[in-house]
């Protein structure tokens, strides 16, 4: 097992963990944390995806040996490509510019979750950032984890991408979080 394998092995007590990894490695090392959650952990989630339509994210997790059964996916994207619309009970449809909007989302499919321990994971700020100001999606960030920490039984995972983030936010985001993975 290498390093950064033994890394994952240790975010069990983290309430707040940040994940910022270069693009080539982002999609990779946020689906190995979501395996690591799923599948070792035993736990259910919330996957809020910026980058990529719901179908394509069950299916690569799926493919991936990735239990989906108790995952709940808010869809920021398929509706700027015109897709979404429909209506289905793991996953809603929504707007990157709609953050209160996700904010809502996320409590109520958190609800939702079966098992006790639970995880929300935002996928990915850096793509926030292409449809809000910094301002807005730094106070999203902030009320993901002030909303983590008052659920004790939830963890919550932000995740960016180093060339795309403002080192504004990625100082703000690694003093805010118990764990910080670099890939």
């Amino acid at each position: 097992m290498d390093n950064k394998e033994s890394e994952y092995k240790t975010v069990e007590a983290e309430k707040t963990i940040f994940l910022h990894a270069s693009a080539e490695e982002y999609a990779r090392s946020a689906l190995k944390l979501v395996k690591h959650m799923v599948n070792e952990r035993g736990m259910g989630g919330v996957y809020i995806t910026v980058s990529k339509p719901f179908v394509y994210s069950i299916e690569v997790m799926q493919n991936n040996g990735i239990g989906t059964e108790n995952l709940f996916f808010i869809d920021c994207i398929s509706q700027m490509g015109g897709g979404g619309g429909i209506e289905l009970e793991n996953c809603v449809f929504t707007s990157p510019i709609a953050l209160s909007e996700i904010m809502m989302h996320a409590n109520d499919m958190l609800k939702k979750v079966k098992t006790k321990n639970k995880f929300i994971l935002l996928d990915c700020i850096s793509t926030l950032l292409v449809y809000n100001n910094e301002k807005p999606v730094k106070e999203f960030a902030m009320w993901l984890l002030a909303n983590v920490r008052a659920n004790k039984d939830v963890t919550g995972i932000l995740v960016t991408i180093k060339e795309d983030t403002p080192p504004t936010l990625v100082g703000l985001l690694k003093a805010m979080c118990e764990k910080v993975i670099e890939e």
